[in-house]
C-alpha cells in the first residue's frame, strides 16, 4: 500500500539525519515510531516499533468514537 511505502520512508529519511544519528550512536532517545492511522476502520498499524528499532506489523484494536456533548 502506498500509505505504508511512505511511512517507512519518512522514517529511513529521519535515521539518516545526522542529529538522530548521533544520538543513536549514543543509546540515546528519540525512538522512532512508525504508525499508520487506517480512517475506515479506526485502527492504528505499527509499521516500525521504536522499542527494537525493527519492523513491527500490528493492528490495535479498533476503538468506538468519542460521542461529543451539546
Amino acid at each position: 500500500m502506498l500509505t505504508e511505502e511512505n511511512v517507512k520512508l519518512q522514517i529511513k529519511h529521519l535515521k539518516s539525519l545526522a542529529l538522530i544519528r548521533n544520538m543513536h550512536a549514543k543509546g540515546s532517545l528519540p525512538r522512532i515510531h512508525g504508525w499508520l492511522y487506517r480512517v475506515e476502520t479506526g485502527t492504528i498499524d505499527v509499521l516500525i516499533d521504536g522499542r527494537d528499532d525493527g519492523p513491527a506489523k500490528q493492528s490495535s484494536k479498533k476503538k468506538p468514537a468519542a460521542k461529543r456533548r451539546k
